[in-house]
């Protein structure tokens, strides 16, 4: 980090109170009393507290070098500082000389200025129009936004498309920026869109635990949210160490979970047809001791195998008849109010794995 030159000072103070400073940076001061700033990596986006400075990044010149694409980029700060680097954050030894080679002099700068203050204040305007249109629809700017999977990832998510259940519901809705905001379902809300969703593994970042999940949808979006409810990047994901290999096992470890609680609801065949539904006051109590109780012992487990194989037949041919019906409820209700008589809840229940 430097003073301005003279010859571009003036110009720079005076674009400095429309500039926005939101580009992340560290800067440190070195014994000699040099400070030098460089750009986050992905290390550093696992301390919050790393990232302590924000400049406002101008672009000043593009070239191809030896087959690369090489950027050279004004970074500014408030303190009125700046910094002259390569795209990658490498500075080249001779800051002022390369900025005389490529901005040349001080209207060149102050017309780039101009131009790029100005991108920034259309960025403004549209994030503020779609920040009111998300208020409106009772969420805010970060609420999670569907994107496509990054080529790294599209053949696990898209091969996998076929095996997954869309039965998680949330809400969706596309704002001016043509973007498909999703969120999970609050109170008295209806979802119109359902995905699958998929647990990622925790990341601890300065002794606080964060935790992501992976929203996959049916026309091949998808969509990352924290714990907060805020949308994530892939890039962050990186930044803290989620690769592709660690996303690839947790999808197919919802997979096999999601296999898991499909057999045992589709093996409760006749406790769901005579009851209505398998999420239902009776049926929790008889899932309940079914994986508490009968689970445990070897008869048990022979006899849970036994009905799954044979009720899928019997509630196919008598499901539909009354007299089954009420035949059945004559013969679980007593069962179920004993059960509930020693301990097992007719609360809300999930399947053990």
């Amino acid at each position: 980090m430097i003073p301005p030159p003279d010859e571009i000072k003036s110009v720079i103070m005076e674009a400095m109170p429309m500039m926005i400073f939101d580009k992340p940076k560290i800067a440190g001061t070195f014994s000699n009393g040099v400070t030098c700033v460089r750009s986050p990596n992905r290390f550093d986006y696992r301390d919050a507290d790393a990232v302590n400075v924000y400049s406002f990044d101008l672009k000043l010149y593009s070239h191809s070098y030896e087959g690369l694409d090489v950027t050279y980029i004004l970074w500014i700060f408030k303190n009125g500082s700046v910094a002259f680097c390569y795209v990658d954050g490498h500075e080249n030894g001779k800051p002022w000389a390369l900025f005389k080679k490529y901005c040349k002099d001080a209207s060149t700068l102050r017309s780039k200025l101009i131009n790029a203050l100005t991108e920034q204040g259309i960025k403004i305007e549209k994030k503020k129009r779609l920040e009111k249109e998300l208020l409106d629809a009772g969420m805010d700017y970060f609420t999670p936004r569907c994107m496509r999977a990054p080529e790294a990832m599209k053949y696990t998510v898209y091969y996998r498309l076929e095996k997954m259940k869309f039965d998680q519901p949330k809400v969706g809705y596309t704002f001016q920026d043509g973007i498909f905001h999703v969120w999970k379902l609050r109170n008295g809300e209806t979802g119109n869109v359902f995905s699958f969703d998929v647990q990622l593994s925790p990341i601890d970042r300065t002794q606080k635990q964060y935790s992501y999940s992976m929203w996959i949808f049916e026309n091949k979006n998808i969509a990352i949210s924290d714990s907060e409810g805020h949308s994530v990047s892939w890039e962050t994901l990186e930044k803290v160490d989620h690769n592709y290999n660690a996303m690839s096992a947790r999808i197919s470890e919802a997979l096999r979970i999601q296999n898991q609680k499909e057999k045992r609801k589709h093996g409760c065949y006749v406790a769901t047809a005579v009851y209505g539904d398998y999420d239902c006051p009776e049926v929790w109590v008889l899932r309940r001791f079914r994986d508490s109780v009968l689970q445990q012992y070897c008869l048990g487990h022979l006899f849970i195998k036994a009905y799954y194989a044979i009720s899928p037949s019997l509630v196919r041919i008598m499901g539909g008849k009354r007299w089954f019906v009420s035949l059945c409820r004559r013969i679980l209700n007593p069962m179920i109010v004993r059960l509930k008589s020693r301990g097992f809840s007719d609360q809300k229940y999930e399947d053990c794995d």
